[in-house]
C-alpha cells in the first residue's frame, strides 16, 4: 500500500478515460488517492467528474490546454505530488503516420494489471435518476436502435438498417444530453448500437455485461488498429468492414 496520492498521466479524451477507468480504480486500491488531471474543454471534466463520483479517492484536476501543461506542472510542484510516468506504448507506421495498435492492451500490461479490469473494475456511477429522465423523454417504442450520429455518412448509413414502424432510431448526439453516462439506460435496453471507433463505443464496450442489445462495431476509421472482440467481452461485436477508411 502506497501512502501516497499519486499525481496519473494528463487525459484529453473521453473515450481514453472510459479504457482507462479500471487502471484508476485498481491504483485507488493501493495508494491513499489518485489525482487526474483531465483538460478543461468542451464537457470532458463534467464526464470524467460524473464517471468517478463513486470514488472517493479520485480527484479531479482540469487543466487548460498547453503544448507544455505549464499550469498543469505548476499544480504538481506546488503539492510535491509525486507523478506516474507517462507510459511509452508501441506504435507502428500505417500510411502518412504512426498509429498505436491494441492501446488499451498495451496500458494494462504496462501498469501490470489484468485486461479483464477493464469490465471488471469499470464502476458505472449512480446515475439512475438522470439517465431515467433521458430515457423516458425519448424512447417511444419497445424496440429502438441507438446510432452515433456523429459519425454517420453514406457509407455507415448504407450499413444501418432502415427505419421502420416495429423499431425505433435514436440518434445519441450532444443535443441529447452533454453527460453520456446519462445513456446508461438507453444503452441497457436498446435492441440494436452502432458505434465506430469514438468514446461512445468505449463506453458501451464498457458496459458490455449489462446490455443485451446487438452491437455493431463500424470498422470506419483509417488511424485506429483495435481488437474490438476479446474474451473479456465474450466477442459481442459483429465488425462491419469498410472498402474505404477515414
Amino acid at each position: 500500500m502506497i501512502n501516497n496520492v499519486l499525481c496519473y498521466p494528463p487525459q484529453d479524451s473521453l473515450g481514453d478515460c472510459f479504457v482507462q477507468a479500471g487502471i484508476i480504480n485498481t491504483l485507488t486500491e493501493q495508494c491513499a488517492g489518485i489525482i487526474l488531471p483531465v483538460l478543461h474543454r468542451d464537457n470532458l471534466v463534467e464526464n470524467v467528474s460524473t464517471l468517478f463520483s463513486n470514488n472517493s479517492k479520485v480527484h479531479i484536476a482540469a487543466f487548460t490546454d498547453s503544448i507544455d501543461h505549464t499550469d498543469l506542472n505548476k499544480f504538481i510542484i506546488e503539492n510535491r505530488l509525486p507523478c506516474i510516468e507517462q507510459q511509452r506504448l508501441m506504435s507502428v507506421p500505417i500510411g502518412e503516420g504512426n498509429v498505436v495498435p491494441y492501446w488499451d492492451e498495451q496500458l494494462y500490461t504496462l501498469f501490470d494489471i489484468p485486461f479483464s479490469h477493464r469490465y471488471t473494475k469499470f464502476n458505472m456511477p449512480d446515475v439512475r435518476e438522470q439517465s431515467k429522465k433521458l430515457y423516458d423523454s425519448i424512447v417511444k417504442s419497445n424496440k429502438y436502435i441507438l446510432v452515433a450520429q456523429k459519425f454517420l455518412n453514406p457509407f455507415t448509413e448504407a450499413f444501418l438498417p432502415l427505419p421502420n414502424d416495429e423499431k425505433q432510431v435514436i440518434y445519441l448526439t450532444e443535443e441529447l444530453s452533454s453527460n453520456m453516462l446519462f445513456y446508461y439506460d438507453l444503452i441497457k435496453h436498446a435492441d440494436e448500437i452502432h458505434c465506430v471507433p469514438s468514446s461512445i463505443f468505449c463506453l458501451v464496450d464498457s458496459l458490455v455485461h449489462q446490455t443485451q442489445a446487438k452491437l455493431f462495431y463500424h470498422d470506419l476509421r483509417a488511424n485506429t488498429v483495435m481488437r474490438v472482440n476479446n474474451r473479456f467481452n465474450n466477442r459481442r461485436w459483429a465488425i462491419i468492414q469498410y472498402p474505404k477508411k477515414y
